[in-house]
């Protein structure tokens, strides 16, 4: 009689207690919260965090042995789940007592020892899910800061079920905050795109709890909503997109506020010269509601300008080409008659070369706006990425303004140049000289020289339908009928030597150095393509 009565308060004692897990019947508890410190030095404390006192983070390593942080010198915390900990120190659990106490009769002791550990277990749970509080408070802004998406939306999946519902939904509304207000600030920031996919990659999987999803997507359609009532489509896009990924099920009450707020944004683009960006906008705008006429028209026009664009800044040859292509289809009379000027205009004016070294230059220095250029030097130190920003036409030829850009150890330099195309010749600027990249037609054999202050320099084509292969045992690094020209700097004291490598339709795809203590600084193409991003 007395064990039943004991099991039944028991029952109800233990129902009060929110997901209390027991770890073992020997040592009834929840499952330990896991903790990595990284401190200032860069040593690493794991273990079972027992608790905050003192200015101090108090932990129990993997070894059993306790270690104190102060911290001031923490430099990072995470929460990392429950840890396989040493067993207690020997001595009887709580069960145990309770057991031998009803055997003798005492109910009463029995049910005081068992109340006793479970208002202990309670008010463990208390503590370390304050204290998971004010880590999670910290680590979220430091997250962000640094704009880790990944790690970001890693801190959402696991967000402790011991917190406190008061605490969670704190957390949520500070991180919506500062969420909502990236968007406002810099909606297009490639961290809004990154972190708004990784959300809609754990909605997917299922890993995100329903709490944090819907409390997230009802702050981001409020800000979305108040964003657009202000007139900031971009940042009213990125919030409603964000609501829209945490739960699809918005998608009928969101379409029309998110096409309004595509079409505006796009409209605002078309307007500031930036027809490609319009152009997404409208595509994004039709994906939300295909049907919409001020997106279709939007299309439209972003498609016409973006065609003006490229065909004002492309070689004569290729907007010859887009022109025809736009006439072959079925435009508006007004755009059809600025199509037909224009190309009227191209073909009357003469030749920029002949008609040979024209091929040539296309074929081995393709100058095209957004072509992009990724190299590696040989030591592995450095990565270099040139584009072509711009091909413009002027009264003596073509100029081209392209970036280079140099990565070394995370850190990125980017300067400006220039390069002409006159009288049959492709112009670096440098400063107040020209040097003579490639003459054209090419010919084997041809060389052409030129002198600055106390230096002579001097280029040769050496070969002319010759297969290059890089990175050795590489698929795809093999480049057939490429153009080599040697490169020689002479001056008082030594000659430096080297040899460029041009394929057709990629342009420059290496130089090598043929000095031994400069070949470490020879370069290879690693990647070529419209827009690349810079590499890391």
């Amino acid at each position: 009689m007395g064990r039943n009565r004991l099991s039944l308060v028991l029952a109800a004692a233990t129902a009060v207690l929110w997901a209390a897990p027991v770890r073992s019947r020997a040592h009834p508890g929840p499952d330990p919260q896991g903790v990595r410190i990284t401190r200032s030095d860069g040593a690493v404390v794991e273990g079972e965090l027992l608790g905050f006192e003192d200015g101090r983070y108090r932990v129990r390593t993997r070894e059993g042995t306790l270690e104190e942080v102060e911290e001031g010198r923490v430099q990072e915390i995470l929460l990392t789940g429950a840890l396989p900990l040493p067993s207690p120190a020997p001595g009887p659990a709580a069960e145990e007592e309770a057991s031998a106490a009803l055997e003798r009769g005492d109910t009463e002791a029995a049910l005081r020892k068992v109340l006793n550990d479970l208002d202990g277990l309670q008010s463990r749970r208390r503590e370390i899910g304050a204290l998971a509080a004010r880590i999670y408070q910290s680590h979220l802004p430091r997250l962000l800061e640094r704009r880790d998406a990944a790690g970001l939306s890693d801190a959402l999946r696991s967000l402790p079920v011991l917190l406190p519902a008061e605490a969670r939904q704190d957390l949520l509304a500070r991180l919506a905050e500062r969420l909502a207000e990236q968007a406002r600030t810099a909606p297009r920031d490639p961290f809004t795109a990154a972190f708004s996919e990784h959300l809609a990659r754990l909605v997917e999987e299922g890993s995100l709890s329903g709490e944090v999803r819907t409390f997230l997507a009802d702050h981001f359609a409020r800000q979305g909503e108040q964003e657009a009532a202000a007139g900031n489509a971009s940042a009213a896009i990125a919030l409603l997109g964000g609501a829209l990924r945490l739960d699809p099920s918005r998608r009928e009450a969101l379409r029309e506020p998110l096409t309004k707020a595509a079409v505006e944004d796009g409209r605002r683009r078309l307007s500031g010269g930036d027809p490609a960006g319009a152009l997404a906008a409208a595509r994004e705008a039709l994906s939300f509601h295909p049907e919409h006429e001020p997106a279709r028209k939007l299309l439209e026009e972003a498609e016409f300008e973006l065609l003006r664009k490229k065909a004002e800044a492309a070689p004569d040859r290729e907007a010859e080409a887009l022109l025809k292509d736009f006439l072959a289809r079925s435009v508006r009379p007004d755009q059809r008659a600025w199509a037909q000027q224009a190309l009227a205009r191209l073909t009357a004016r003469p030749p920029l070369l002949e008609p040979e070294a024209q091929e040539d230059l296309d074929r081995y220095f393709p100058l095209k706006p957004g072509w992009t250029l990724i190299y590696r030097r040989l030591d592995g130190e450095i990565r270099q990425k040139v584009r072509i920003d711009s091909v413009t036409r002027t009264k003596e030829g073509l100029r081209a303004r392209c970036t280079l850009e140099e990565v070394f150890h995370g850190s990125t330099a980017a300067r400006s140049y220039e390069l002409e195309v006159e009288k049959g010749a492709l112009l670096l600027s440098t400063g107040r000289d020209r040097e003579i990249l490639l003459r054209f037609p090419l010919r084997e054999g041809d060389s052409w020289s030129w002198r600055s202050a106390t230096q002579q320099f001097r280029r040769t084509v050496k070969a002319l339908g010759r297969t290059v292969r890089l990175g050795p045992g590489e698929p795809g690094r093999t480049f057939e009928n490429c153009a080599v020209v040697e490169f020689t700097s002479t001056s008082d004291h030594r000659t430096l030597t080297s040899r460029s490598t041009y394929a057709p339709g990629v342009g420059l795809v290496s130089i090598e150095y043929l000095d031994p203590d400069q070949r470490n600084f020879s370069l290879e193409l690693i990647a070529a393509g419209p827009d690349l991003p810079t590499p890391r």
